[in-house]
């Protein structure tokens, strides 16, 4: 049995559907779209798996939320956020988020300060932390912690069209990122 959701109105099965897989960029320094608020980070959001989610939040919990709500998504739809790395310019906004929508599994690299975890379990959401590569449901997978000094997670995106990467920063360079989701995958 292949478990459905429905987004926006549309129903998409557990098997990702390349037509319905969508990346929203809803916090960035670049201003794409009028209305939008721009500032310093980064955040964006995954539809058309399973589960919708929150890759990162941007540094600003008003900005995150006015943009997510701009762009007509749903932040209660919302199921799992992931954390790439412990930079306030892409963790900043979690706990506005969690304030209003704490009904969330939160995945962030071990290498987190304690307070994250603690931060999530406050306001109720589910934390969980990563540092190997995982699925985390199917078709959406962590690259685990990867580098040095500041340890960092991607999401790997397995659609029928090939593997997708977000990163934070990219700290650990992109070719390494690369090669973990692909050592991984294949």
């Amino acid at each position: 049995m292949t478990a459905t959701k429905t987004i926006s109105g549309q129903t998409v099965s557990d098997n990702a559907n390349p037509a319905a897989i969508r990346l929203t960029v809803v916090f960035n320094n670049v201003p794409y779209k009028p209305g939008l608020t721009t500032g310093w980070g980064f955040s964006c959001v995954v539809q058309g798996f399973a589960k919708t989610v929150l890759f990162d939040t941007g540094a600003s919990g008003e900005v995150l939320l006015s943009n997510i709500n701009s762009l007509g998504l749903v932040p209660n739809d919302i199921d799992v956020v992931v954390l790439s790395h412990a930079h306030g310019d892409h963790t900043g906004a979690l706990e506005s988020f969690l304030e209003q929508y704490p009904d969330v599994a939160v995945y962030f690299p071990k290498s987190f300060p304690a307070m994250f975890k603690n931060t999530i379990i406050r306001y109720g959401a589910k934390a969980v932390t990563t540092d190997e590569p995982q699925s985390l449901f199917t078709g959406v997978h962590t690259t685990g912690e990867l580098g040095w000094g500041i340890k960092e997670q991607s999401l790997i995106l397995d659609t029928p069209r090939g593997l997708v990467l977000i990163t934070g920063c990219a700290h650990p360079h992109v070719e390494q990122i690369a090669a973990a989701a692909k050592d991984y995958l294949h």
